[in-house]
């Protein structure tokens, strides 16, 4: 049970280890709606860095997209009808 959580965090290693080589840029723009609804109350600037957090979401984001598609491909043959449409 513990190699669905194992295997995609390992594999997306090299993933987030080449983004952090060569470029590593982790900066979110913060959306203008929500900076006009939370500066009565705090001062948000345009741009925030998250820095690690963006390589614990992105490797998080990777193993929900690996079971995601494992799940999928449990109902009613799925599987079969993508590689189907992907081979025409």
């Amino acid at each position: 049970m513990e190699h669905k959580l194992l295997f995609p965090t390992l594999s997306s290693l090299p993933l987030l280890m080449v983004y952090y080589v060569s470029g590593n840029s982790t900066t979110v723009i913060v959306p203008t709606i929500v900076r006009h609804l939370v500066q009565p109350f705090v001062a948000l600037p345009i741009t925030i860095n998250i820095s690690f957090i963006y390589y614990i979401f992105m490797g998080m984001v990777i193993v929900f997209c690996t079971n995601a598609i494992n799940i999928l491909a449990g109902i009613n043959g799925l599987e079969s009808g993508q590689s189907l449409v992907i081979s025409a």
